[in-house]
């Protein structure tokens, strides 16, 4: 993970807030649909909530927007220093609006408007478009809408992100774009990585989905964020650890329709190596404590940011010295364990030289 630059640490271990605050590249966004109980949700360890889903009318109006509820995320959110953006769409029914209000000017002139005034009446960093999805006569309104939404967002310091298929299949997006002026308009895409046919979401789809958007199609790297389930078919991961806590631990990887933690782990690895960021369907899907998954990846995020650049103070008196995260927010030095593999050590001059990755 490349957070770009180097932050001092002058005591303890940074947060990763306080890493991502310095040079905010590497995304972790969680989306949370309305109606969610803010209770419980880790702030600390996202950088963006997509608040879904606003669903397009046939005129361009954003419809099913809970006011009280998106303002009292907002609050909160931004308290945690995390931005909140609205999602669009979110598939079935809600999709409909898309194609007929993107087919006309005035029509997209309506969306846009829409999405301006959302983000001025709640505070709003950015918007997300979860159109599943557009394709043959729809391409080319997508595509008008698109550059029209980014040219307001971004004349106002906004952000815009798309979710796209881990394999372009629907035509999640419209590729003859991509050398055309629409990436630009993007500030990320969130690469959903899951729903396949079993096994769901695998290691191995992760990587596709990477080597499909970043080596073929060329997205910068630092557009591209892996989405992860929460979720499988056999029910939401916070239920499924509930009635088997130990199902937390061993590695599913997709295979029985759920990550497990030491998949998650590996994903955020995965991330932190070869893209610009995780991202998480959805975030009250997740367990608490130890079991969570959020947490999981928030550690393994953090130890990649050490990995980086990072510098501690008097780090040249521990010089080739191992470390290991000691659970409580800090560092023991001079000491190993098996079930921590995240070993790491700094030379004379303060920087941080990777141990060994699971």
């Amino acid at each position: 993970m490349n957070y770009g630059k180097r932050i001092r640490m002058l005591t303890g271990i940074a947060t990763l807030g306080a890493a991502l605050g310095a040079q905010a590249e590497f995304k972790v966004v969680g989306y949370l649909p309305q109606g969610r109980s803010l209770q419980g949700i880790q702030f600390s360890k996202v950088t963006h909530i997509n608040w879904s889903f606003a669903a397009p009318g046939n005129d361009g109006n954003l419809n099913g927007i809970n006011g009280p509820q998106l303002t009292q995320l907002v609050t909160a959110a931004h308290a945690a220093k995390v931005k909140v953006f609205l999602a669009l769409g979110g598939g079935g029914n809600h999709d409909n609006g898309f194609a007929v209000c993107t087919a006309n000017e005035t029509g997209r002139a309506t969306l846009v408007k829409s999405c301006m005034n959302a983000v001025h009446t709640y505070n709003l960093d950015g918007i997300d478009f979860d159109w599943e999805y557009p394709d043959g006569a729809q391409v080319a309104g997508f595509n008008a809408t698109i550059k029209l939404v980014a040219a307001g967002l971004h004349a106002e310091g906004k952000q815009l992100s798309a979710a796209v298929t881990m394999n372009d299949w629907p035509r999640s997006f419209p590729t003859t774009e991509l050398y055309d002026g629409l990436v630009p308009g993007f500030d990320f895409l969130n690469i959903m990585v899951y729903d396949n046919p079993p096994p769901h979401s695998t290691i191995a789809h992760a990587q596709t989905g990477f080597d499909v958007w970043i080596k073929t199609k060329k997205l910068p790297k630092e557009k591209c964020v892996l989405g992860c389930p929460f979720y499988g078919p056999g029910g939401k991961y916070n239920q499924i650890v509930a009635a088997n806590p130990a199902a937390a631990w061993v590695d599913r990887d997709g295979a029985e329709g759920y990550n497990s933690i030491p998949t998650m782990r590996k994903k955020a690895a995965m991330s932190a190596a070869q893209a610009g960021g995780i991202m998480f369907w959805e975030l009250s899907q997740d367990a608490t404590g130890d079991l969570s998954l959020l947490s999981a990846v928030h550690e393994v995020l953090l130890k990649s940011t050490a990995m980086g650049d990072l510098t501690i103070s008097r780090a040249s008196a521990h010089a080739g010295v191992p470390w290991r995260w000691n659970g409580r927010g800090g560092v023991s030095f001079g000491t190993t364990e098996t079930g921590n593999q995240f070993g790491l050590r700094a030379d004379a001059a303060g920087k941080w030289l990777p141990g060994p990755m699971p």
